[in-house]
């Protein structure tokens, strides 16, 4: 997982030239494969601790990242395609 410095400094460097929709797109499909790594890391924490309600909202979590990867992904592809 990056730090957060180095998001920081990857927006910084990204501000100075304007991003297409597409690239905004994939950007947002690689934040969102950073918080499903994130959401994994949970999940096992839960397991660990063996906390169903714990696991349970973590499960939801991973349900909602993996519906807006699907949703950014077909945007991604609906935008490379119109070009």
């Amino acid at each position: 997982m990056p730090k957060l410095e180095e998001i920081y400094d990857k927006i910084e460097a990204e501000e100075g030239k304007k991003m297409s929709q597409a690239d905004g797109y994939q950007w947002g499909l690689e934040y969102i494969r950073d918080i499903q790594k994130q959401i994994e890391r949970l999940q096992q924490k839960a397991l660990d601790k063996n906390d169903p309600v714990f696991y349970n909202n973590i499960k939801l979590s991973m349900q909602r990242a993996k519906d807006a990867e699907e949703e950014l992904r077909a945007k991604l592809d609906g935008a490379k395609n119109s070009h």
